[in-house]
């Protein structure tokens, strides 16, 4: 379940809750690797679903409305779209996820003898304590002062805007003041930020991790661009709509097929936003010729393209992950983490 809401901060749960997740199931008795391979479960094919909105809605939400443009140029997709079935697959995913760990990848995996993490200093819970508690406060002063200029007649968020209500359509600079002011009241008070300098090293540390991401994302922005500039994708989207329309499939069998099909493609394109910007211009517009809306086209695509997140080795998060393996298994290689993985892809 931690695994699976994680994605409330994007990626950071690859390199978050790996280690954590191994020193608990070590302290409980228990392989630490089965619990690097549930929580990497839960942040990998759980990564489209949460109990709350995430920034990948309004990223999503973007791209389908922009697809959808093609057969409606009113349409709108709310980032909101969605958020029902997150929560229902957020519950069902918690669920798979620990049967399969109970019953197929811990039975299979032995405790390694000999590799005890060390205990954290009382000290160090002290200022941990102390972070959590003033990072609590904080929370509920946010949130407390968002509701507040939500709910209020006439305060900032209140209303209605151009297409959403207003909160929804400010939602990503919401996320953004909501985690870095938790972040920062924990960091000052576990003593981890004492000044500007430490938070803006800490930030310049998360943001080197970044230059892999922009270079891929710069060469597939290429091939987004020329793909749109061609036209092809609304080619596509006509003849293939008319084409579906023909051949009368149920519903089931198309959303189906289109599951699979992101699956697939998720094993050679990592990105769920460069995909989806691939996906979107022809699929949506498709799809909505044969009476299957853009909401739910989308739906389909946050499951096909989650599920193999875990076996994929362009997945470039998963080197993160296999370095905590290696702690217990020093002799592991990306080979060992995806069958580790594998049986939840499956599940």
């Amino acid at each position: 379940l931690v695994g699976i809401l994680s994605s409330l901060a994007l990626v950071a749960g690859y390199v978050v809750l790996p280690p954590l997740a191994g020193a608990l199931f070590l302290a409980a008795g228990r392989s630490p690797l089965a619990g690097i391979a549930a929580v990497t479960a839960g942040v990998t094919c759980g990564f489209s679903a949460n109990l709350f909105l995430t920034g990948l809605d309004p990223l999503l939400a973007g791209l389908s409305t922009a697809g959808a443009g093609l057969i409606d140029p009113d349409y709108r997709v709310s980032i909101s779209a969605n958020w029902w079935f997150m929560i229902a697959s957020t519950l069902m995913l918690t669920a798979a996820g620990a049967a399969v760990t109970l019953w197929l990848v811990e039975p299979r995996l032995e405790r390694p003898a000999g590799r005890d993490e060390p205990a954290a200093s009382a000290a160090n819970r002290i200022a941990e304590d102390r972070g959590l508690r003033l990072a609590a406060l904080t929370l509920f002063v946010i949130m407390a002062l968002i509701l507040a200029s939500i709910l209020i007649p006439g305060a900032p968020l209140a209303g209605q805007g151009a297409h959403f209500p207003r909160w929804m359509e400010v939602l990503v600079p919401l996320l953004l003041i909501l985690f870095l002011g938790i972040g920062l009241a924990y960091g000052i008070g576990a003593g981890t930020i004492r000044d500007d300098r430490d938070a803006v090293a800490m930030m310049s540390e998360t943001m080197k991790s970044m230059g892999p991401y922009i270079v891929l994302a710069f060469f597939a922005a290429q091939f987004i661009a020329c793909f749109g500039h061609s036209r092809l994708g609304e080619m596509f989207a006509i003849a293939g709509g008319s084409w579906l329309a023909a051949l009368s499939l149920p519903t089931t069998v198309l959303v189906l097929a289109f599951i699979l099909l992101v699956m697939l493609g998720n094993l050679i394109m990592g990105s769920a936003s460069a995909k989806y910007a691939f996906f979107a211009p022809v699929f949506v517009p498709m799809f909505m010729q044969v009476g299957i809306s853009p909401e739910l086209t989308q739906a389909a695509y946050r499951v096909g393209d989650s599920v193999t997140n875990g076996i994929t080795p362009f997945n470039p998060y998963l080197v993160i992950v296999l370095a905590f393996v290696q702690r217990y298994r020093s002799d592991a290689g990306i080979g060992t983490l995806v069958a580790l993985m594998l049986p939840y892809t499956v599940g």
